[in-house]
């Protein structure tokens, strides 16, 4: 890391309370949140890509209810973050 990034490391951990390196870790771990968070949009996107969601009763009747419950209480039990 350059001398002027240390700097304004510095600065930044003294505003919020912290050291450098709890400041660091703090910004890491919201950046890889972010990215996890990103990864999920991605996939949810790809899959409705796929398969629409249809709007109304069709001949499926309440089948598209059930299967978009189904795929989120899936998509929630998915380890996401390891």
């Amino acid at each position: 890391m350059s001398d002027d990034l240390i700097r304004e490391l510095d600065l930044l951990a003294e505003k919020a309370g912290v050291s450098r390196s709890a400041l660091i870790r703090d910004v890491l771990t919201k950046h890889v949140k972010r990215e996890s968070d990103a990864e999920k949009d991605r996939r949810m996107i790809e899959g409705y890509t796929r398969m629409p969601q249809t709007d109304g009763v069709d001949e499926w009747g309440d089948l598209n209810k059930l299967a978009e419950w189904s795929a989120r209480e899936y998509v929630a039990e998915e380890p996401w973050e390891e």
